[in-house]
């Protein structure tokens, strides 16, 4: 009987109706190859793109329960865990409602007794998120953290530390100036592949988008940018 109350809970938070509004999302998905690439979630789709490419790679977009089994449609948000996570290297985490799923990008598997709730393993972060991104170990403040952003305000998880960082959250306009102040769509970071993209954070809203510098800190000059214009397949 436990057994099955458990399965009604995970059923109904998976498809409850006020799960991710219209179910968008992004993730860096690590080096494949030596190609650092993006995936793009649009309801129950994936398209894959490589990092410093203008258009998504061939036989996509794909079914997201084709290409990552055992990963919900119209997901909320998605993260990459980083290769040097203490308890959690180089996987994906996707959030919906309550619940989270971890996908190992070696094995191509979700990895066993997912989803979890969120409240179980992070502490202090809150469901229905918005977007989140990944941060890697570079010599700036911003190193080696996640990123989550709900409504008007945004998460610092210390991935070393496997903890939210103290005085979070916080308003989006404190620590992003020339972001939009609320209800960001999704974020991704940018990968290795050349010198101009590399180190970067892309934050999208509605049809347009940001691009973060991680080294300097600061917002590069000229966005945001309209995403029909940058990123041609995605739907906006």
């Amino acid at each position: 009987m436990r057994q099955i109350a458990r399965l009604v809970f995970l059923f109904s938070c998976i498809y409850s109706p006020l799960s991710s509004s219209f179910g968008v999302a992004a993730t860096y998905a690590g080096n494949e190859q030596g190609q650092h690439k993006l995936y793009f979630f649009d309801g129950r789709e994936v398209q894959r793109w490589q990092a410093n490419a203008t258009h998504m790679d061939k036989n996509y977009p794909q079914k997201i329960e084709h290409h990552l089994k055992g990963t919900p449609n119209h997901i909320d948000a998605a993260v990459y865990t980083g290769i040097n996570n203490p308890t959690r290297p180089n996987k994906i985490l996707f959030f919906k409602g309550q619940l989270y799923w971890q996908w190992d990008i070696a094995s191509k598997k979700m990895d066993l007794e997912y989803p979890k709730l969120i409240s179980m393993d992070w502490k202090g972060l809150p469901d229905r998120l918005d977007a989140a991104a990944y941060a890697p170990y570079e010599h700036s403040q911003r190193s080696n953290k996640m990123y989550f952003f709900k409504s008007n305000q945004y998460w610092r998880w210390d991935i070393a530390k496997q903890k939210m960082d103290d005085g979070y959250p916080k308003r989006i306009g404190q620590g992003w100036n020339g972001l939009p102040s609320s209800s960001l769509d999704m974020a991704v970071y940018s990968g290795l592949d050349n010198a101009e993209t590399a180190h970067k954070l892309y934050l999208f809203q509605g049809n347009r988008y940001w691009r973060w510098d991680l080294n300097t800190d600061l917002l590069d000059t000229g966005y945001p940018k309209p995403v029909n214009d940058n990123w041609p397949d995605l739907r906006y």
